[in-house]
C-alpha cells in the first residue's frame, strides 16, 4: 500500500485512476476527519465522520489509520488525534466492515521524547480482541444525531450480532435492531464502560447505552 498525503477526494481519485486502482492507500481524509472531531468535541457532526473518505468511496483499497509517525506531535505533518478520542477512533477503524485497519505503534505503546505521550495498549488490545471474535457479517448504520452514532454487525453462522455505540457528548442511549432471532436475549458491554445488561425486545430492538465521550460495544454470549 502507499501514502498519498492529501485529503481532497478529487485528487485522490485522480491518483487512483492513474495507478489503475492497483495500490491500497492510507485513508488520509478519514484521519483528518477524526483529528477534527477530536479537536471540536461535541461541535463536530459525527454523522459526517466518513464524508469524502477513501473507505467510503473505495472500501476495498482503503487502509484506515488513526495516526502515524508523521502526524504525531512535533513532526512534519502534525495532526495528532486527541487522546480522549482514541478509543472512538480505533473503534471506527477496527470494528466496522470496510477498510484495512492499521494500528500506530505510538498509540499502542507510547511516544517518547519531549512529548512523552502514554500509549493506550489496553484499550487497543480490547478492541482488537473484539474485532477478532465479534466483528463479523453485514453492517447497519444508525446515525442518530451529530453526537450519537452506532452500528450493528449482524454476524454469521458462527458469530452473533454486535452493537457499537459512540457518544461525543453526554451519556446517551441508541435504539438499534439486532434481529428478532435475538428477542429475549441479554447483551453485555465488553469494553468495561457499563455493567448493565440490555434485554432485546420482541421486535429485536435494544436500547444500547454509552457513556459521555466514549464508545461502548454490546454482545450476546448466549
Amino acid at each position: 500500500f502507499g501514502e498519498y498525503w492529501l485529503q481532497d477526494k478529487d485528487n485522490t481519485n485522480h491518483y487512483l485512476y492513474d495507478t489503475k486502482y492497483d495500490v491500497d492507500l492510507f485513508d488520509v481524509a478519514l484521519h483528518f476527519n477524526m483529528y477534527s472531531a477530536s479537536k471540536m468535541g461535541d461541535k463536530f457532526d459525527m454523522r459526517k465522520i466518513f464524508d469524502n473518505t477513501l473507505v467510503q468511496e473505495h472500501p476495498t483499497i482503503a487502509v484506515t489509520f488513526v495516526d502515524n509517525h508523521d502526524s504525531e506531535p512535533g513532526q512534519s505533518l502534525e495532526s495528532f488525534v486527541e487522546p480522549w478520542f482514541k478509543k472512538i477512533a480505533y473503534g471506527l477503524i477496527l470494528l466496522r466492515k470496510d477498510g484495512y485497519p492499521c494500528v500506530f505503534y505510538g498509540d499502542y505503546c507510547k511516544i517518547g521524547g519531549e512529548f512523552n505521550i502514554e500509549g493506550q495498549k489496553d484499550i487497543i488490545d480490547n478492541l482488537m480482541y473484539i474485532r477478532k471474535h465479534y466483528a463479523f457479517g453485514e453492517q447497519t448504520d444508525y446515525m442518530e444525531n451529530e453526537n450519537l452514532i452506532g452500528w450493528i454487525r449482524h454476524g454469521d453462522d458462527f458469530h452473533n450480532t454486535m452493537a457499537v455505540v459512540i457518544s461525543t457528548a453526554d451519556i446517551n442511549t441508541l435504539r438499534m435492531n439486532v434481529g428478532k432471532e435475538n428477542a429475549g436475549k441479554k447483551y453485555t458491554e465488553i469494553t468495561g464502560t457499563n455493567s448493565n445488561e440490555i434485554v432485546i425486545d420482541d421486535e429485536g430492538f435494544g436500547d444500547f447505552e454509552v457513556g459521555a465521550g466514549t464508545l461502548s460495544v454490546w454482545v450476546c454470549n448466549e
